[in-house]
């Protein structure tokens, strides 16, 4: 008797800790409060015919719950660290022309691959697009910045468009 009382009590303290994995257990993130969402922009960076190379064009980053013009960032501020997420793209060229690359830097230089989207009808002009989950680090002090290149002189005129999310972190 005392035998089946000993298997009976260890096999009910097995089945009570298989049971308590079963559900998972709530976690609080602790980090959330240091994060500022962001968003930012790289507008008209351009290449005009007879050029192979846009110029470095700096890109504007703002907190989403921005309230003035004053929270408009050039560059990371000071005591934060910039976590760009998620990035995209929309380019525009002619067909006779061919881009060589398009590039996003945050300290880094990071090449960002496009996809024909459409090309339209009777103008020859081409859309290509990125839209990429990306995670990029820009200290305090950095200028977010984007450019692109072609693999020839450009023909016509080519322009893209970049668009950024992510958050600032403060640093401890």
């Amino acid at each position: 008797m005392r035998f089946l009382q000993g298997i009976l009590i260890i096999w009910g303290a097995m089945s009570l800790t298989v049971q308590a994995q079963t559900w998972s257990q709530p976690v609080r993130e602790v980090e959330k409060s240091a994060r500022t969402a962001v968003t930012g922009n790289c507008n008209d960076v351009e290449v005009y015919g007879g050029q192979i190379s846009s110029n470095v064009v700096q890109c504007n980053f703002y907190p989403v719950s921005r309230v003035s013009e004053a929270e408009l960032y050039t560059r990371v501020p000071a005591g934060k660290v910039l976590v760009v997420e998620d990035l995209s793209v929309r380019c525009y060229k002619h067909n006779s022309d061919g881009f060589s690359g398009v590039f996003f830097n945050t300290g880094n230089r990071k090449y960002i691959p496009l996809q024909l989207q459409s090309t339209a009808s009777g103008t020859g002009r081409q859309i290509y697009v990125s839209s990429l989950p990306i995670t990029m680090y820009a200290p305090a002090g950095e200028r977010v910045t984007s450019s692109f290149t072609m693999m020839a002189n450009a023909n016509q005129h080519a322009s893209c468009f970049v668009s950024y999310y992510g958050h600032l972190v403060d640093l401890q």
